[in-house]
């Protein structure tokens, strides 16, 4: 809480410190934007989504309720331990925005989409992979097919 013209008020996010899975981290609570509450949303009740949650009626079958991470409002929320577990994982920028930690996204020179690379080396997304490996591949032969 601080004060503005002699009113208290909160503010938009808080610095605190918080225990994860990699250990604890100091990160910025915000509020989530509307971009980051749909992929929550799609990550949830999208394919394959949370094997918790029924899609119709959105609901946590293990608690009987409407699932408390479709609410979500600020990126210092307390999530469900499946969800952080087994659905997250799935979405690496999300990952970064709730566990407090960067992640080394890359972008695929192909599609243009961010990525979360397996090794240091890697330029391109899994699915565009194969195909700039044909493409150079077709080069190269053609530069060698025309060596003198």
């Amino acid at each position: 809480m601080f004060t503005i013209l002699g009113k208290s008020a909160t503010p938009w996010f808080s610095l605190s410190t918080k225990n994860t899975f990699w250990g604890a981290c100091r990160m910025i609570e915000r509020d989530l934007t509307r971009a980051e509450k749909a992929a929550v949303r799609d990550l949830i009740l999208g394919s394959p989504g949370c094997a918790n949650c029924d899609r119709q009626s959105c609901e946590c079958l293990p608690l009987e309720v409407r699932c408390p991470m479709l609410d979500l409002q600020f990126s210092g929320a307390t999530l469900c331990t499946y969800f952080k577990a087994a659905v997250l994982p799935e979405n690496p920028e999300l990952e970064a925005i709730f566990t407090g930690r960067g992640t080394d996204l890359k972008v695929c020179p192909i599609c243009h989409k961010k990525f979360k690379p397996a090794a240091n080396r890697q330029k391109y997304c899994p699915t565009c992979r194969d195909e700039a490996r044909k493409t150079k591949s077709a080069r190269r032969n053609q530069k060698y097919r025309l060596k003198p």
